[in-house]
């Protein structure tokens, strides 16, 4: 069970917990480790959010490849051995190289207004967030 302060709303996913954390930008912190809840949710944030409005998406996924959403999965994967190792293999809406996410590792999303946009600062916003979450060393 994580602490967290501020909390503000309670949202549900497919029956997921998602706390919703209101303070200078609002972030959202998954309690699935499922890759399609978890990249729907993104999607439904980066649709639905006020366009004025920065949000921090946190969440981890179970074993799973992600591929951007103009990748060949036959070119870009190892079919087989996503196979037999049943790993996902999750197809998402904003395009990006081809990734692996595990549990071992803290994935996170920005969506902001393109004025607003810099990925140095919001890395950074990313790292105080996993600081305030008791996430120790988050950093970038």
């Amino acid at each position: 069970m994580m602490a967290v302060n501020n909390v503000s709303a309670l949202m549900y996913s497919n029956g997921k917990l998602f706390q919703v954390l209101k303070n200078k930008l609002t972030s959202v912190v998954s309690h699935s480790f499922s890759p399609f809840e978890n990249l729907a949710f993104e999607d439904w944030i980066f649709r639905k959010a006020d366009p004025d409005t920065i949000t921090l998406f946190l969440y981890r996924n179970d074993a799973s490849v992600v591929i951007g959403r103009n990748q060949n999965p036959f070119n870009e994967v190892n079919l087989q051995a996503v196979n037999e190792r049943s790993i996902h293999l999750v197809r998402r809406y904003s395009g990006g190289g081809t990734v692996y996410h595990d549990r071992g590792n803290v994935n996170f999303s920005v969506i902001s207004p393109k004025s607003a946009f810099s990925q140095d600062r919001y890395a950074k916003v990313a790292a105080r967030a996993l600081t305030r979450l008791g996430v120790e060393g988050a950093r970038v």
